[in-house]
């Protein structure tokens, strides 16, 4: 960290697979270290509101924020919450839910209905195989899920990401209101769902950084992890990389 702040870097995204690897004492650690320099910083926090609360601060004197999350995949528990039903909270990561589905027409969307009430998977042995995360959520008549995989209706074969809406709808919220605040927000998101081809930028991650300008963001940062340079965007006069 003292390297980084000696070659000019005054702001951190904290929100990656790695950040929970020393698991909750390592979240704490992390976030007296950047405090302590006074990095402005997002991503990570003692709790999920925390994790989720834009970082706001100024340079040059322009107001600027930060809002950090990460798309996984990762287990559940490496993501902040709030204390509930008699649990503690839960240092960890700003979460963005998100679930691979493949894409099938309606012909083989049918055999695999059937291969699935043949064999008897049930909502239970969904449940079980998806341990240590939470079931994920199916749509009854769009979805099917047979182990850990979900197949969806479509027109079409292909390989998607599904978007949790609350997730994202509570990020939008936090850049949505800093915007309105006139600052110059980042919006950082992290995640391994790449596309076959990592120099492509996968349909869901342009969806999701476009989401982010049309809500009055300034400008918009969308980050991935393949060690490639993926194109550069303008869209409505801000930048996506």
């Amino acid at each position: 960290m003292d390297s980084l702040q000696a070659l000019g870097f005054q702001a951190l995204s904290l929100s990656n697979n790695h950040a929970c690897d020393l698991g909750p004492s390592g979240i704490l650690s992390t976030l007296e270290e950047v405090e302590r320099r006074g990095f402005l910083h997002a991503g990570i926090g003692r709790n999920h509101t925390a994790a989720a609360r834009a970082a706001k601060g100024s340079f040059g004197g322009k107001k600027v924020a930060l809002v950090a999350m990460d798309g996984g995949p990762g287990p559940d528990f490496t993501y902040a919450a709030d204390a509930a039903n008699g649990r503690p909270e839960r240092p960890g990561v700003n979460r963005l839910r998100l679930t691979k589905v493949i894409d099938v027409d309606t012909d083989t969307f049918e055999q695999l209905r059937t291969v699935r009430d043949k064999v008897g998977y049930t909502t239970m042995d969904l449940g079980n195989d998806s341990q240590p995360n939470d079931a994920p959520h199916v749509e009854l008549e769009a979805d099917i899920s047979i182990a850990r995989a979900i197949f969806r209706r479509s027109d079409r074969f292909g390989r998607n990401v599904k978007v949790d809406e609350d997730d994202i709808s509570r990020n939008l919220a936090a850049i949505t209101s800093a915007a309105e605040e006139g600052s110059l927000v980042f919006a950082y998101l992290h995640h391994h769902h790449w596309a076959s081809d990592w120099y492509q930028v996968p349909e869901w991650v342009g969806a999701v950084a476009k989401k982010n300008v049309s809500m009055r963001v300034r400008q918009c940062s969308s980050a991935t992890a393949p060690p490639v340079l993926q194109p550069v965007e303008i869209y409505r006069g801000r930048p996506i990389f």
